[in-house]
C-alpha cells in the first residue's frame, strides 16, 4: 500500500479496544486515517486487514518515517491503529502485554 497523505496530522478519531489473545489485557488505539500525515513520535502500531483476522503489533520510534515502509508490506485493504507513547518503559510494557498478535476486542 502506498502512503501518500493529503492532509495535516490527524487530530482526532475513533478509539477501539485491542487485547491480548487471552483477553487478559486490553488497550485503546486510534484508527489511523491514511489521508492524514502520520505523527513523528514513538508508539505502537497495529496493522490488520479489513477482516481483523490477522493483526500484528510493532513498536515504532517515528511513525511518520516508518509508516510508509510498513504499509508497503501489506495489502491495499490494510487498517492501522496507533497509540502514541513517549515513555519507552510504558511502550514496552503495553506491547509485551498485547503481544505481537493482538486481537480486535471492540464490540461491534
Amino acid at each position: 500500500m502506498k502512503f501518500a497523505p493529503k492532509y495535516a496530522m490527524q487530530v482526532g478519531g475513533m478509539l477501539h479496544l485491542w487485547s491480548s489473545p487471552d483477553r487478559s489485557f486490553g488497550h485503546s488505539f486510534l484508527r489511523l486515517d491514511f489521508e492524514c500525515e502520520a505523527d513523528p513520535y514513538p508508539g505502537i502500531l497495529i496493522l490488520t486487514d479489513q477482516t481483523y483476522l490477522s493483526a500484528s503489533a510493532v513498536a515504532v520510534r517515528n511513525l511518520r518515517k516508518e509508516l510508509p515502509a510498513l504499509l508497503e508490506k501489506v495489502n491495499e485493504d490494510a487498517v492501522a491503529y496507533w497509540w502514541l507513547e513517549r515513555d519507552q518503559i510504558e511502550l514496552e510494557s503495553v506491547l509485551s502485554r498485547l503481544t505481537e498478535r493482538p486481537i480486535f476486542a471492540d464490540i461491534r
